[in-house]
């Protein structure tokens, strides 16, 4: 699922999250995202 999120630097990231992971495709940083 891609989406625009506001990163903490004030500008629009596109993210893609593929289940627990989220892959900042504009830095190209990957979170694991823990519920």
């Amino acid at each position: 699922m891609l989406q625009n999120v506001l990163g903490s630097d004030g500008q629009m990231h596109v993210e893609n999250q593929v289940g627990n992971m989220r892959i900042d495709l504009t830095t190209g940083e990957t979170k694991t995202v823990v519920p």
